[in-house]
């Protein structure tokens, strides 16, 4: 026999497939009672639900009647998002590209963890990345969290789903030596000065673009990093602060200095040729009337071209700043140091350029040479 029901637990009780059931009544509209049901293994966890339902229909965040879709409640999740720009129009993507046309007509506590799998599985056929859908998966998967906690779901069904398998980006870097042929390639190029920033001080690209020459002291020979560039759906580029608020102040090299102070006299010349046309942001690289640098086009109209005329390796922008920590690292300069010059979070996200530099480990076993044998 089923035991009493606790006070305020509302309708809770075993169906014939044995999973239980409980119930949020939310009052009669149009002639008929609306109750929301929710779903779990045991009365313990039901109740839980129920109560957290409860809580969440009297602050308002309950919606009474029948559960909406999975296209819905997407919606109701993007709105509810508090993420950064980038990060929200990334989700929207996902969700208007492939989510909703997959399992937009789902109803949401109807949606099971096979039902993710051979939508995975269909992407996948479709000719989708894996790193693609394992931020599909990601995505429905904080989605259906946001769900649980509001009491429509039991449980995170994707949390069952099979996870999706993806080979780790091993990032690139350039030696010294390639550092150096870049720049000196670079040597003459309108951005050239963008390459000495890059490889000394390993910025983060969004931390390049969005650099101001009142941040730069050429006198201390300083530059404070308080801004990235971001590019914002409707509202073009905008600037905020670094990630993880990792704003910071770095020591300016002598080669980075020179290439800067060449870079001010040239944007110098460039302000006085574009005349009205100048958009004065105090920005240090600009286009030719100086608005903010997209990163595509630097990539593809700049970056790629400099790097075959130096005859390196095809790398992305941001691999400078992974060709800094280690340069820095096979250098000798202490963890703490190069941590602090790249704004990381923690050491440990530092650590891992170390793990990837035969010259460490070979400094490490000619040191212990030097120890035990005199």
């Amino acid at each position: 026999m089923a035991s009493r029901r606790g006070h305020g637990e509302g309708s809770i009780y075993r169906r014939g497939d044995g999973r239980w059931v409980g119930a949020v009544d939310h009052g009669w509209r149009d002639g008929k009672r609306v109750r929301t049901h929710l779903f779990g293994t045991t009365r313990k966890e039901v109740a839980e639900l129920v109560s957290r339902a409860q809580q969440s229909r009297r602050a308002g965040t309950l919606v009474p009647g029948t559960p909406p879709s999975v296209g819905q409640f997407l919606g109701i999740w993007l709105e509810a998002l508090t993420v950064e720009p980038s990060t929200l129009r990334g989700y929207e993507c996902l969700v208007r590209v492939h989510l909703v046309p997959a399992l937009g007509r789902i109803r949401l506590d109807r949606l099971a963890a096979l039902d993710v799998d051979r939508m995975l599985r269909a992407k996948r056929t479709e000719g989708l990345s894996p790193q693609t859908c394992l931020n599909l998966r990601a995505a429905l998967r904080s989605a259906m969290s946001f769900a649980r906690r509001k009491g429509l779901v039991a449980q995170n069904v994707v949390t069952l789903s099979e996870p999706v398998k993806v080979q780790t980006y091993e990032a690139r870097y350039l030696t010294p030596v390639e550092a150096r042929r870049l720049i000196e390639v670079a040597r003459g190029h309108r951005l050239a000065a963008m390459i000495c920033v890059a490889i000394p001080l390993g910025l983060r690209p969004g931390e390049v673009f969005g650099l101001h020459w009142a941040e730069v002291d050429f006198d201390a020979k300083l530059v404070r990093v308080s801004l990235q560039a971001q590019r914002v759906k409707g509202r073009g580029i905008v600037f905020k602060e670094p990630k993880w608020h990792s704003n910071r102040t770095v020591a300016l090299p002598e080669v980075t200095v020179r290439a800067l102070r060449a870079h001010k006299v040239q944007q110098t010349a460039e302000r006085l040729q574009a005349g009205q046309r100048w958009v004065d942001h105090d920005l240090v690289f600009t286009t030719s009337i100086g608005t903010a640098i997209s990163a595509s086009n630097l990539a593809n109209r700049s970056f790629k071209p400099l790097l075959e005329r130096a005859g390196l390796p095809s790398i992305r922008f941001q691999d400078l700043r992974h060709s800094a920590a280690t340069i820095l690292l096979a250098q000798g300069v202490p963890l703490r140091v190069v941590s602090a010059i790249l704004g990381h979070s923690t050491m440990r996200v530092t650590e891992r350029y170390a793990k990837v530099l035969p010259e460490l480990h070979q400094a490490a076993a000619a040191a212990m040479d030097r120890a035990i044998s005199g």
